[in-house]
């Protein structure tokens, strides 16, 4: 018959634990004195687990759990201490005699499948297991011994680490144990195993997480979850020293001394990452053979680190995108881990901060308390079209003393505490303009000058303050002082999530402006970007009328026209054309707007053999949606550079902002539109490089030239009549590839006459009639 006993739990060392068997009757081992057969049962997890064994959770094994050891002592047992072994107890032994002792193991490799075992204290023993390597859990004989009649001990003690110990049967028994054997009920009640101060298994998800990390859930990671990077930083310099960026792991009163550091990271992703212990210097660390390795492996830290009595730090911040991070180790013992190492503290996951009123501002420098040495700008470039800047003095070793006059002062109100990441989206060109001053609340200034990034173009760009604002709980302010000036201060972000700004930031999160007031609105419009009509020519980055419509304006054809075409809100807007009018009878145009009637613009147009701005002597009242800007010809040799509304009626100056209207269009000299009239080849090969054009034809005083010039050399111009007599000359320079040539006329006899144009050995000839 069978016997079912419950194994009772001593105490040893420092745990006591519960333990359950069961006992049966089916013949017995040889030495067996009264014929009873005994079968006990018992679960792994249920013996005295030492501190440096852990029991892990799997429904493959019996009761639901396992114990392992991340520790190896290949040389021999280690140590005769608790924290070493597992102690189980077999109680009610009837009577002395030879046993067979049975483990369910499971042996992951060959590195991984022993253990020492000892019988009642007696010497280690080092039994060779025999079990099949990664085929999961099965039976295996650890020993053959004699046990004692009454209470036994069997102590099993790690060998190599990662060899799962299931359950045991201790039995007299020939029956060879199935399966995961019979239900012998669970240890639930049993305390859990003390703590070891040298050991400190961390769960990277159970950190204090920062929101530019993310914890991911996967079956792969220790505890079901790791975390992983959402950014990079540039080069090896450590991001931003503001709680988002890092993750902080606590280890309470460790024993002091030199700690070794291991990190179980996925290979497939990054491989670099910054530490630092108890707020010390960040260190730059590659894990070496991480990447593209298949999987999460341990990897170790080298450089040991002090620990001292009481509560100590370990940070750990991105390098890299993508550093999946699972666990970390910090002990002062030489062992290496593996597989998901030991057991970490049970956690809640972190909660991320999402973006709302109370941690994220978007603050437009054009609507904070501007003083009065700052100006405003217009410029499409910046969001709303308006930025500020400190133009003709410098404050560079000290912040200004003229008080509120030299700041802009922004206002967060309602904001939570914490410590903030600000963004400032600015545009400065070159290292001399490219600064600030900054303090929250009236605090010591910062002297915002490294680590910028210049625009290489005429756009604004985002730059991150490298060290944390602190704000307090309410209304706070941010104050910019001018450094250098010409730097240009479009907006800010502050914000405690891991939102970055990108393009003009958040639209209107927590703005400072109000809704009420729209924005002003800037349309910038180059005309070689415009529907050019064949009657015009196009000089590439100008284009310029070449025919008379003095008394009406041409046919309405688009040969005829330059259209321009905008999308506007509802406003009434300033109409500006920079132009270049030499004289008096090449200074006007005929203006339209929506197909409406034609304004003849002959009044106000500046005359000058430089470009100028002139306005158009009307407002547009526009609509919101899309619209036509038209120009046409009213005086040959009227050049039209670029077209600039507004709302503000602000006169613009130099050559304006680019043209808006260029993105995406077929480069100039590659749409049709130059219609250079009648052509004579004379002597070598075409000239083929210049795009010409000549007007008025026929003439009664003065005849243009407009030549395109793809060289460098110089430009020659020869009159002659019609019998090749050489009249007049010009000899035009190589330092432009646009030119403008007049010739007087007026004297010449009536008849036929030929521009002669050469550069090099090649040539071009126009025709013209004086009459």
């Amino acid at each position: 018959m069978k016997q079912v006993y419950n194994g009772k739990g001593g105490l040893w060392g420092i745990l006591i634990f519960l333990v359950t068997a069961l006992v049966g009757a089916n013949g017995s081992l040889s030495g067996q004195s009264d014929g009873t057969g005994v079968s006990i049962y018992i679960e792994a997890e249920c013996g005295q687990v030492g501190s440096r064994w852990n029991t892990f959770l799997d429904t493959a094994a019996a009761g639901g759990a396992y114990v392992t050891s991340q520790f190896t002592s290949r040389g021999g047992a280690p140590g005769n201490a608790p924290a070493n072994q597992v102690r189980f107890e077999f109680s009610d032994i009837p009577a002395t005699g030879e046993f067979r002792l049975y483990a369910r193991v499971s042996a992951p490799s060959r590195l991984s499948d022993s253990y020492y075992i000892r019988i009642n204290e007696g010497a280690w023993q080092y039994p060779r297991l025999g079990a099949t390597y990664g085929a999961g859990f099965q039976w295996v004989v650890l020993t053959e011994s004699e046990f004692q009649a009454g209470t036994n001990t069997v102590d099993i003690a790690f060998r190599e680490s990662n060899t799962y110990l299931d359950k045991l049967l201790l039995t007299n028994e020939m029956t060879v144990p199935e399966g995961v054997g019979p239900d012998v009920g669970t240890c639930q009640d049993n305390p859990p195993p003390p703590e070891d101060k040298s050991l400190f298994w961390l769960e990277a998800e159970c950190a204090e997480v920062g929101s530019a990390w993310r914890t991911v859930q996967s079956e792969e990671a220790a505890g079901g979850a790791y975390v992983t990077s959402l950014f990079s930083t540039n080069a090896r310099y450590p991001p931003l020293d503001v709680p988002k960026n890092y993750l902080r792991f606590r280890v309470d009163d460790p024993d002091p001394g030199r700690y070794n550091f291991w990190v179980r990271t996925d290979g497939r992703g990054a491989n670099t990452l910054f530490v630092r212990v108890n707020g010390g210097p960040w260190e730059y660390r590659v894990l070496i053979g991480r990447k593209n390795a298949d999987g999460f492996r341990w990897t170790r830290e080298d450089f040991p680190r002090n620990f001292t009595t009481g509560v100590n730090y370990v940070d750990i911040a991105y390098s890299s995108r993508g550093l999946d991070l699972d666990k970390i180790l910090i002990t002062r013992y030489a062992f290496q881990p593996t597989e998901q190492g030991g057991i970490g503290a049970d956690c809640s996951l972190t909660e991320f901060p999402v973006v709302d009123e109370g941690n994220t501002f978007s603050l437009e420098a054009e609507c904070a308390d501007v003083g009065s040495r700052w100006e405003r700008v217009n410029t499409t470039e910046a969001d709303r079209d308006e930025a500020v800047v400190v133009r003709g003095v410098n404050a560079l070793d000290a912040p200004p003393t003229g008080g509120p006059a030299d700041f802009v002062t922004f206002q967060l109100p309602s904001a939570d505490s914490g410590t903030y990441s600000l963004y400032a989206r600015m545009r400065g060109a070159t290292g001399g303009d490219d600064s600030f001053w900054v303090r929250a609340n009236g605090g010591p200034w910062y002297k915002w000058w490294t680590d910028m990034i210049h625009s290489q173009s005429e756009a604004f760009v985002w730059n991150e303050i490298p060290t944390g604002i602190p704000l307090r709980s309410g209304d706070n302010t941010i104050d910019f002082a001018y450094r250098e000036d010409g730097t240009e201060l479009d907006k800010i972000f502050v914000t405690t999530t891991s939102q970055q700004p990108v393009g003009s930031g958040l639209a209107d999160s927590n703005s400072n402006c109000d809704p009420s007031d729209p924005s002003p609105e800037y349309i910038w419009l180059e005309a070689e970007c415009a529907e050019v009509g064949d009657n015009w020519f196009d000089g590439g980055s100008v284009v310029i009328s070449t025919d008379n419509a003095l008394d009406a304006p041409p046919d309405d054809l688009p040969e005829n026209r330059v259209r321009f075409a905008v999308t506007t809100s509802e406003n009434a807007f300033s109409l500006f054309a920079r132009i270049r009018a030499f004289h008096t009878n090449s200074n006007s145009f005929w203006v339209r707007i929506d197909d409406g009637e034609w304004y003849e613009w002959e009044q106000g147009i500046e005359i000058s053999t430089d470009y100028a701005w002139n306005e158009l002597p009307m407002l547009l009242e526009l609509t919101a949606g899309e619209h036509t800007v038209d120009f046409a010809y009213r005086e040959a040799g009227t050049w039209l550079d670029k077209v600039y509304l507004n709302t503000t009626m602000e006169m613009p100056e130099g050559m304006g902002e680019p043209g808006q209207n260029c993105g995406g269009t077929v480069a100039a000299a590659e749409r049709a539109g130059v219609n250079p009239g009648p052509e004579i080849t004379a002597g070598t090969e075409r000239y083929t490089e210049a795009a010409i054009s000549l007007f008025p034809n026929p003439t009664s005083d003065q005849v243009q030239l407009l030549v395109k010039s793809e060289g460098a050399g110089q430009v020659v111009v020869v009159i002659t009549d019609n019998m090749g007599r050489r009249i007049a000359e010009r000899v035009l320079p190589g330092d432009t590839q646009l030119h403008r040539v007049e010739f007087d006329v007026h004297a010449f006899p009536a008849g036929m006459y030929h521009a002669r144009i050469l550069e090099g050995d090649q040539q071009t000839v126009r025709s013209f009639i004086k009459r």
